[in-house]
């Protein structure tokens, strides 16, 4: 029997402070005062309380007229196990509180679903290509330039020799240049 705070009895719990005092407020958990006003939580009970009143009752899914009545700070809990070992351990605690409903992962699942048929839709409509395609196609072009600006000197490198006019030599370079990247729209 473990006396805690609400502060404490939130981080046992593994939930927000705003979900014990709801718990409270709504009578599914019992609390104690002491001779000072504080409010205090037996963690044992409450564990147990919590179970019954919260967990059982979402998780089986009662129609709202027969959920059972909260359980008061003096009444024991009903027997459902054959010990008095608890009721959940502390795993299957966490595993409970970080499960999503069902509907949650239904509306995931169908996010995810939806954003798969878009994609393939749109690679489908020749919107989308795979990306190794474009790395490939890209690729080529890029040889394509290179080789093209690399035979520039091999077939002019003679006619510029012999040239003296700086203009010349300038218009010429301008024109094998142009010529050589024409050549690659066309291609």
């Amino acid at each position: 029997m473990a006396i805690m705070t609400r502060a404490e009895y939130a981080r046992h719990r593994g939930v927000t402070k705003v979900a014990v005092a709801y718990a409270i407020r709504d009578g599914r958990i019992s609390t104690t005062t002491d001779a000072r006003g504080r409010v205090h939580i037996d963690s044992d009970l409450a564990d147990k309380q919590w179970y019954f009143n919260t967990a059982h009752e979402k998780k089986q899914g009662t129609p709202e007229g027969n959920q059972p009545k909260p359980l008061a700070a003096h009444e024991a809990p009903p027997r459902e196990t054959p010990s008095d070992e608890p009721l959940m351990n502390d795993r299957d605690a966490k595993a409970q509180s970080t499960a999503g409903s069902y509907s949650t992962n239904r509306a995931i699942k169908e996010h995810f679903n939806a954003r798969l048929a878009k994609l393939d839709f749109e690679e489908k409509s020749g919107r989308m290509v795979d990306s190794q395609d474009v790395q490939n196609e890209a690729f080529k072009i890029a040889r394509a330039v290179r080789d093209a600006m690399l035979s520039i000197p091999d077939r002019i490198s003679a006619e510029l020799a012999a040239e003296t006019d700086t203009f010349k030599v300038h218009k010429k370079l301008a024109d094998e240049i142009r010529k050589a990247l024409v050549s690659l729209k066309d291609s």
